[in-house]
């Protein structure tokens, strides 16, 4: 008996590897679009909310191999429901835990 393959589409999201569709936010670091970064790799994450614990500790784990990243030509897109006032009093406010050189973008 002959094994057929099957691919199941869930919710049309891209798979790693696969273009995912464009899109446009206000960020920290200004209005970017996911075309800007074409020809890269980009990792999105998100957390639940700015002053959480685990907010905190994602930013500060994404922050120690951001150079190691940069070197695989991979970008940092944060993802979250606050605003992008909201993060740009998060980052002051944690500004000491990370290096000057972090350029993440978080959009809401």
């Amino acid at each position: 008996m002959e094994q057929q393959e099957h691919h199941v589409e869930v919710n049309g999201l891209p798979r790693i590897g696969e273009q995912a569709p464009d899109f446009q936010a206000k960020t920290t670091q200004g209005d970017i679009s996911l075309r800007d970064y074409q020809g890269k790799w980009v990792v999105l994450f998100s957390h639940p909310s700015d002053f959480t614990p685990v907010c905190t500790s994602e930013f500060v784990a994404f922050q120690e191999v951001y150079q190691q990243l940069r070197a695989l030509d991979t970008e940092l897109i944060g993802l979250s429901v606050d605003s992008v006032s909201s993060h740009i009093v998060l980052a002051a406010e944690y500004r000491s835990e990370l290096s000057d050189d972090h350029r993440i973008s978080y959009h809401c």
